[in-house]
């Protein structure tokens, strides 16, 4: 109902005044979007605000999506190794992190693996580096078939990678070392076979923070290094045992 003398025109001017603002307010969420997900549903709602109108804002909304798009492939590549597309150091170290503040508010558990490729050298002597590059890249594809779309696996740089486990003990990152383990075994690059050194850690251990998992998970790994190398070592010796050094003669004394 108009009160008598207004303007018939108000009621239309003040809902134009309302989905302008509807539809800025929509396109300020649009423009801080952090993720694809909140770019789609902020999307959905400029829409929605400029209901028939979208034809008018639709320029400016693409624009910002494109905006959004070359955002994300920049954190991508920012975040992501070269070789492998896997996380790197820095990515990985922000989730350890944020996943060992969580362990300490709620309990909720955390647990990393460290892997050290074996002979990664003997492989590029032999085969050359375009061989070594691709068990480095093989090595993260077994990695990540082998854990779940939560957990994170990155490349540390060189020929070791670590993967973080949320929310498991070291019962099943055990488990997850020797499913690694068996597929890496069955993966070959020019006619070898892809070993790896490993060595893992679990707040369910105890956890004094991030870097004490780390220094655990290293030991791990070394420890088996060194396991190696000394069977290796042994084998060597019983299929060329070293020969046996004749004591030196002994001359008899001249008696007179």
């Amino acid at each position: 109902m108009l009160i008598e003398g207004a303007d018939p025109q108000i009621p239309n001017q003040l809902k134009m005044i309302m989905t302008m603002n509807d539809v800025l307010s929509a396109l300020i969420e649009l423009s801080n979007a952090d993720t694809r997900q909140e770019v789609e549903t902020a999307m959905l709602a400029v829409r929605s605000a400029a209901d028939l109108d979208f034809a008018a804002v639709e320029p400016l909304a693409s624009s910002i999506v494109r905006r959004a798009d070359e955002m994300f492939r920049l954190k991508r590549l920012a975040g992501s190794d070269d070789l492998t597309g896997i996380a790197n150091r820095r990515v990985f170290r922000d989730a350890l992190d944020r996943e060992c503040a969580r362990h300490q508010r709620f309990g909720s558990g955390v647990a990393i693996i460290l892997l050290d490729l074996d002979e990664l050298k003997v492989l590029n002597d032999k085969s050359g580096h375009a061989a070594g590059d691709m068990a480095i890249i093989a090595t993260a594809r077994v990695c990540e078939a082998s854990v779940r779309a939560a957990d994170l696996v990155a490349r540390l740089g060189g020929d070791e990678f670590v993967v973080l486990l949320p929310q498991t003990d070291d019962v099943n990152a055990r488990l997850v070392v020797e499913r690694v383990r068996q597929r890496m075994e069955k993966t070959t690059i020019c006619s070898t076979r892809l070993k790896a050194s490993m060595g893992y850690a679990a707040t369910s251990e105890g956890f004094s923070g991030a870097d004490s998992l780390l220094r655990k998970a290293d030991e791990r790994l070394y420890a088996e290094k060194r396991a190696k190398l000394e069977a290796k070592t042994r084998h060597k010796h019983r299929e060329n045992p070293p020969r046996k050094r004749l004591a030196p003669r002994v001359m008899p004394r001249h008696i007179p």
